[in-house]
Protein backbone atom coordinates (compact mmCIF):
# COMPACT_ATOMS: atom_id res chain seq x y z
CA UNK A 1 0.00 0.00 0.00
CA UNK A 2 1.42 3.30 -1.45
CA UNK A 3 3.03 5.42 1.85
CA UNK A 4 1.11 8.89 1.66
CA UNK A 5 1.42 11.95 4.63
CA UNK A 6 0.05 15.62 5.00
CA UNK A 7 1.67 18.16 5.48
CA UNK A 8 0.10 21.18 7.33
CA UNK A 9 1.36 24.67 6.71
CA UNK A 10 0.01 27.07 9.76
CA UNK A 11 0.28 30.60 8.78
CA UNK A 12 -1.03 34.03 9.85
CA UNK A 13 -3.50 34.32 7.39
CA UNK A 14 -4.54 31.24 6.13
CA UNK A 15 -4.04 27.21 6.43
CA UNK A 16 -2.38 25.08 3.63
CA UNK A 17 -2.46 21.49 3.67
CA UNK A 18 -0.70 19.09 1.08
CA UNK A 19 -0.89 15.64 0.27
CA UNK A 20 2.09 13.68 -0.66
CA UNK A 21 2.08 9.99 -1.49
CA UNK A 22 5.21 7.38 -2.28
CA UNK A 23 4.96 5.59 -5.31
CA UNK A 24 8.19 3.75 -6.09
CA UNK A 25 10.97 6.20 -5.93
CA UNK A 26 8.68 8.76 -6.39
CA UNK A 27 6.41 11.56 -4.66
CA UNK A 28 3.40 11.90 -5.86
CA UNK A 29 0.93 15.57 -5.19
CA UNK A 30 -2.08 13.45 -4.87
CA UNK A 31 -4.28 16.23 -3.22
CA UNK A 32 -4.22 19.75 -1.63
CA UNK A 33 -5.86 22.44 -0.02
CA UNK A 34 -5.96 25.58 1.52
CA UNK A 35 -7.90 28.59 2.95
CA UNK A 36 -7.51 31.64 4.51
CA UNK A 37 -8.33 32.95 7.69
CA UNK A 38 -11.31 35.41 8.71
CA UNK A 39 -8.53 37.47 10.39
CA UNK A 40 -4.56 36.73 10.81
CA UNK A 41 -3.33 35.62 13.75
CA UNK A 42 0.13 35.13 15.74
CA UNK A 43 1.69 32.08 14.94
CA UNK A 44 2.00 31.56 18.29
CA UNK A 45 -1.17 30.50 18.99
CA UNK A 46 -1.37 32.04 22.46
CA UNK A 47 -4.85 32.62 22.34
CA UNK A 48 -7.84 30.38 22.53
CA UNK A 49 -9.75 32.41 19.63
CA UNK A 50 -6.72 31.96 17.43
CA UNK A 51 -6.35 28.00 17.95
CA UNK A 52 -10.30 27.80 17.09
CA UNK A 53 -10.14 29.45 13.99
CA UNK A 54 -6.99 27.12 13.00
CA UNK A 55 -8.80 24.58 14.04
CA UNK A 56 -11.77 25.70 11.89
CA UNK A 57 -9.93 26.04 9.02
CA UNK A 58 -8.23 22.95 8.90
CA UNK A 59 -11.62 21.00 9.34
CA UNK A 60 -12.97 23.16 6.28
CA UNK A 61 -10.50 21.74 4.37
CA UNK A 62 -10.44 18.33 5.50
CA UNK A 63 -14.13 18.59 4.75
CA UNK A 64 -13.57 19.86 1.12
CA UNK A 65 -10.83 17.90 0.15
CA UNK A 66 -11.69 14.66 1.56
CA UNK A 67 -7.94 13.45 2.17
CA UNK A 68 -7.16 9.84 1.91
CA UNK A 69 -5.32 9.78 4.84
CA UNK A 70 -5.20 11.35 8.54
CA UNK A 71 -1.21 11.35 9.30
CA UNK A 72 -0.12 14.88 9.16
CA UNK A 73 3.06 16.43 9.97
CA UNK A 74 3.46 20.11 10.50
CA UNK A 75 6.08 22.87 11.11
CA UNK A 76 6.87 25.76 13.63
CA UNK A 77 7.78 29.12 12.57
CA UNK A 78 11.71 30.09 12.72
CA UNK A 79 11.12 33.04 14.93
CA UNK A 80 10.13 30.49 17.45
CA UNK A 81 13.13 28.36 17.03
CA UNK A 82 16.64 27.89 17.24
CA UNK A 83 19.15 26.44 14.95
CA UNK A 84 22.97 25.33 14.40
CA UNK A 85 25.12 23.04 12.98
CA UNK A 86 27.80 21.74 14.99
CA UNK A 87 31.45 19.45 14.34
CA UNK A 88 32.19 16.92 15.99
CA UNK A 89 35.17 14.33 15.17
CA UNK A 90 33.81 10.98 14.31
CA UNK A 91 34.09 9.08 17.72
CA UNK A 92 32.60 11.86 19.36
CA UNK A 93 30.23 9.27 22.23
CA UNK A 94 26.08 10.85 21.96
CA UNK A 95 26.26 11.78 25.53
CA UNK A 96 28.71 14.23 24.89
CA UNK A 97 26.79 15.70 21.98
CA UNK A 98 24.00 16.01 23.93
CA UNK A 99 26.08 17.75 26.49
CA UNK A 100 27.77 20.57 24.34
CA UNK A 101 24.49 20.86 22.08
CA UNK A 102 22.48 21.91 25.27
CA UNK A 103 25.51 24.48 26.45
CA UNK A 104 26.39 25.97 23.11
CA UNK A 105 22.77 25.89 21.04
CA UNK A 106 21.71 29.60 21.29
CA UNK A 107 18.19 29.03 23.36
CA UNK A 108 17.91 32.62 25.90
CA UNK A 109 15.16 34.21 23.59
CA UNK A 110 12.64 31.09 23.66
CA UNK A 111 12.24 31.02 27.89
CA UNK A 112 13.46 28.62 30.09
CA UNK A 113 11.62 25.21 29.21
CA UNK A 114 12.87 24.35 25.70
CA UNK A 115 13.10 21.01 23.82
CA UNK A 116 16.45 19.91 21.74
CA UNK A 117 16.73 17.91 19.04
CA UNK A 118 19.79 17.12 17.16
CA UNK A 119 20.79 14.80 14.09
CA UNK A 120 23.36 13.66 12.16
CA UNK A 121 23.51 15.36 8.56
CA UNK A 122 24.71 13.02 5.88
CA UNK A 123 27.11 13.84 4.06
CA UNK A 124 28.54 16.20 6.66
CA UNK A 125 29.70 19.79 5.45
CA UNK A 126 33.17 19.25 7.56
CA UNK A 127 35.07 16.52 5.86
CA UNK A 128 36.62 13.86 8.86
CA UNK A 129 33.98 14.90 10.58
CA UNK A 130 30.27 14.18 12.15
CA UNK A 131 28.27 17.27 11.33
CA UNK A 132 25.06 17.72 14.14
CA UNK A 133 22.03 19.93 13.40
CA UNK A 134 20.32 20.90 16.04
CA UNK A 135 16.68 22.25 17.01
CA UNK A 136 14.81 23.79 19.92
CA UNK A 137 11.73 25.43 20.57
CA UNK A 138 9.98 26.41 23.53
CA UNK A 139 8.03 23.57 25.39
CA UNK A 140 4.53 25.83 25.41
CA UNK A 141 4.77 26.24 21.97
CA UNK A 142 5.06 22.68 20.65
CA UNK A 143 2.33 22.22 23.31
CA UNK A 144 -0.16 24.76 21.74
CA UNK A 145 0.68 23.17 18.04
CA UNK A 146 0.38 19.69 19.14
CA UNK A 147 -3.44 20.97 20.98
CA UNK A 148 -4.08 22.28 17.49
CA UNK A 149 -4.68 18.90 15.90
CA UNK A 150 -6.45 17.24 19.01
CA UNK A 151 -9.82 18.86 17.90
CA UNK A 152 -9.32 18.27 14.19
CA UNK A 153 -9.37 15.33 11.82
CA UNK A 154 -6.01 14.81 11.06
CA UNK A 155 -3.46 12.93 13.77
CA UNK A 156 0.12 14.87 14.21
CA UNK A 157 2.57 12.48 13.94
CA UNK A 158 5.25 15.10 14.41
CA UNK A 159 6.68 19.13 14.05
CA UNK A 160 9.68 20.50 12.71
CA UNK A 161 10.96 23.70 12.08
CA UNK A 162 9.94 25.95 8.81
CA UNK A 163 13.72 25.70 7.82
CA UNK A 164 13.74 22.02 7.66
CA UNK A 165 10.65 21.77 5.78
CA UNK A 166 11.80 24.90 3.03
CA UNK A 167 15.11 23.01 2.67
CA UNK A 168 13.16 19.54 1.51
CA UNK A 169 11.08 21.21 -0.86
CA UNK A 170 12.79 23.67 -2.73
CA UNK A 171 16.45 22.50 -2.39
CA UNK A 172 16.11 18.55 -2.05
CA UNK A 173 19.23 16.66 -1.62
CA UNK A 174 21.73 19.56 -3.93
CA UNK A 175 24.61 19.49 -2.53
CA UNK A 176 25.77 23.00 -3.80
CA UNK A 177 24.62 25.52 -0.96
CA UNK A 178 21.72 27.49 -1.36
CA UNK A 179 19.66 30.60 0.50
CA UNK A 180 16.24 29.95 0.57
CA UNK A 181 14.14 33.60 1.88
CA UNK A 182 10.68 32.40 2.66
CA UNK A 183 8.60 35.85 3.15
CA UNK A 184 5.34 35.75 5.26
CA UNK A 185 3.34 38.32 6.64
CA UNK A 186 5.05 39.00 9.94
CA UNK A 187 8.47 37.87 9.32
CA UNK A 188 10.99 35.86 7.18
CA UNK A 189 12.09 32.75 7.46
CA UNK A 190 16.08 32.70 6.05
CA UNK A 191 18.13 29.29 5.86
CA UNK A 192 21.54 28.68 3.74
CA UNK A 193 21.30 24.84 2.77
CA UNK A 194 23.88 22.60 1.78
CA UNK A 195 22.53 18.74 0.71
CA UNK A 196 18.90 20.05 1.30
CA UNK A 197 20.12 20.51 5.12
CA UNK A 198 19.35 23.90 7.16
CA UNK A 199 23.32 24.82 8.24
CA UNK A 200 22.45 28.91 8.65
CA UNK A 201 19.05 30.00 10.08
CA UNK A 202 17.56 33.14 10.52
CA UNK A 203 14.02 34.84 11.23
CA UNK A 204 13.84 38.05 10.25
CA UNK A 205 10.81 41.02 11.25
CA UNK A 206 9.89 41.73 7.68
CA UNK A 207 6.74 40.71 5.87
CA UNK A 208 4.06 41.77 3.70
CA UNK A 209 2.70 43.69 6.86
CA UNK A 210 6.09 45.51 6.74
CA UNK A 211 6.06 46.53 3.36
CA UNK A 212 2.08 47.70 3.24
CA UNK A 213 3.36 50.00 5.94
CA UNK A 214 6.41 51.43 4.02
CA UNK A 215 4.72 51.80 1.40
CA UNK A 216 2.15 53.90 2.41
CA UNK A 217 4.49 56.10 4.17
CA UNK A 218 6.79 56.56 1.31
CA UNK A 219 3.79 57.15 -1.06
CA UNK A 220 1.45 59.05 1.74
CA UNK A 221 -1.54 56.86 0.89
CA UNK A 222 -3.34 55.02 3.41
CA UNK A 223 -3.21 51.25 4.10
CA UNK A 224 -6.02 49.76 2.04
CA UNK A 225 -4.37 52.12 -1.28
CA UNK A 226 -0.81 50.31 0.45
CA UNK A 227 -1.76 46.96 0.13
CA UNK A 228 -3.61 47.10 -3.14
CA UNK A 229 -0.12 48.58 -4.72
CA UNK A 230 1.63 45.63 -3.16
CA UNK A 231 -0.50 42.93 -4.32
CA UNK A 232 0.29 44.77 -7.56
CA UNK A 233 3.51 44.36 -7.31
CA UNK A 234 4.75 48.05 -7.22
CA UNK A 235 7.08 47.78 -4.95
CA UNK A 236 9.64 49.30 -6.96
CA UNK A 237 9.66 52.79 -5.56
CA UNK A 238 10.57 51.24 -2.05
CA UNK A 239 13.37 49.52 -3.43
CA UNK A 240 15.10 52.02 -5.24
CA UNK A 241 14.99 54.84 -2.63
CA UNK A 242 16.64 54.79 0.39
CA UNK A 243 13.84 52.71 2.62
CA UNK A 244 14.66 52.25 6.50
CA UNK A 245 13.41 49.07 6.13
CA UNK A 246 14.83 47.84 3.01
CA UNK A 247 17.80 48.89 3.88
CA UNK A 248 17.91 46.53 7.10
CA UNK A 249 16.86 43.87 5.66
CA UNK A 250 19.43 44.14 3.04
CA UNK A 251 21.83 44.18 5.67
CA UNK A 252 20.99 41.66 7.23
CA UNK A 253 21.04 39.12 4.59
CA UNK A 254 24.66 40.31 3.51
CA UNK A 255 25.67 39.36 7.15
CA UNK A 256 24.39 35.83 6.59
CA UNK A 257 26.38 35.76 3.73
CA UNK A 258 29.00 36.84 5.00
CA UNK A 259 28.80 34.39 8.11
CA UNK A 260 28.27 31.77 5.12
CA UNK A 261 31.64 32.64 3.78
CA UNK A 262 33.06 32.79 7.06
CA UNK A 263 32.24 29.00 7.11
CA UNK A 264 34.04 28.09 3.82
CA UNK A 265 30.30 28.28 2.08
CA UNK A 266 29.99 29.84 -0.88
CA UNK A 267 26.39 30.71 -2.64
CA UNK A 268 25.43 28.75 -5.53
CA UNK A 269 21.99 30.32 -5.46
CA UNK A 270 18.99 31.80 -4.05
CA UNK A 271 15.59 31.05 -3.93
CA UNK A 272 12.28 32.74 -2.68
CA UNK A 273 9.04 31.94 -1.67
CA UNK A 274 6.31 33.89 -0.19
CA UNK A 275 4.00 36.61 -1.05
CA UNK A 276 6.27 38.76 -3.25
CA UNK A 277 8.36 36.11 -4.51
CA UNK A 278 6.82 36.55 -8.01
CA UNK A 279 7.90 40.14 -7.88
CA UNK A 280 10.23 40.41 -10.87
CA UNK A 281 11.37 43.76 -9.47
CA UNK A 282 11.82 42.34 -5.81
CA UNK A 283 13.94 39.18 -7.61
CA UNK A 284 16.12 42.09 -9.43
CA UNK A 285 16.60 44.02 -6.42
CA UNK A 286 17.82 40.76 -4.31
CA UNK A 287 20.55 39.63 -7.17
CA UNK A 288 22.17 43.06 -7.34
CA UNK A 289 22.25 44.12 -3.42
CA UNK A 290 24.03 40.21 -2.97
CA UNK A 291 25.90 39.73 -6.40
CA UNK A 292 24.38 36.25 -6.45
CA UNK A 293 21.40 34.55 -9.04
CA UNK A 294 18.06 34.59 -7.44
CA UNK A 295 14.93 32.34 -8.37
CA UNK A 296 11.31 31.46 -7.68
CA UNK A 297 10.84 28.78 -5.41
CA UNK A 298 9.07 25.69 -6.75
CA UNK A 299 7.77 22.86 -4.89
CA UNK A 300 5.97 21.20 -7.22
CA UNK A 301 9.53 20.67 -9.19
CA UNK A 302 10.01 18.06 -6.43
CA UNK A 303 6.77 16.25 -6.78
CA UNK A 304 4.87 14.10 -9.64
CA UNK A 305 1.47 15.08 -10.18
CA UNK A 306 -1.73 15.26 -13.13
CA UNK A 307 -0.78 17.65 -15.87
CA UNK A 308 -4.15 18.68 -16.31
CA UNK A 309 -3.92 20.59 -12.80
CA UNK A 310 -0.40 22.49 -13.76
CA UNK A 311 -2.26 25.77 -14.41
CA UNK A 312 -4.02 25.75 -10.70
CA UNK A 313 -0.76 24.67 -8.86
CA UNK A 314 1.14 27.56 -10.85
CA UNK A 315 -1.69 30.15 -9.05
CA UNK A 316 -0.44 28.78 -5.52
CA UNK A 317 3.44 28.37 -6.22
CA UNK A 318 4.77 30.57 -3.79
CA UNK A 319 2.68 29.57 -1.13
CA UNK A 320 3.18 25.75 -0.66
CA UNK A 321 6.91 25.25 -0.23
CA UNK A 322 6.27 24.11 3.88
CA UNK A 323 3.34 22.27 3.55
CA UNK A 324 4.99 20.11 0.68
CA UNK A 325 8.20 20.24 2.48
CA UNK A 326 6.84 18.33 5.86
CA UNK A 327 4.92 16.09 4.30
CA UNK A 328 7.69 14.49 2.18
CA UNK A 329 9.44 14.17 6.19
CA UNK A 330 6.96 11.64 6.82
CA UNK A 331 8.15 9.73 3.65
CA UNK A 332 12.00 9.84 3.99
Amino acid sequence: MPKKNLGVDIGSSGVRIAEITRRGNHAWLTNYGHTSLPQKINTNLASDRECQLVQKAINEICRRARFSTDKAYSTIPGCYTANQTFHFDQQTAKEVIESWVKDNLPTKHLGQDVLIKWQKIHPSTKKGCQTIQASATNKDIIERYQNIFRNTYLNLQDLETNYHALGRSLAGHDHRPTMIIDMGDKYTDVTITQHGHPIITKSLEFGGEQITAALAKHLNIDQDQAEQFKKDRQVAGLLDKDCPLIASVRAELRDLLAKALRKKIKLDKIIVSGGCAGDQELVTWLEKSLGVKVYPGNPWSRVVYQEDIKPLLAEITHYFPTAVGVAMKGLE
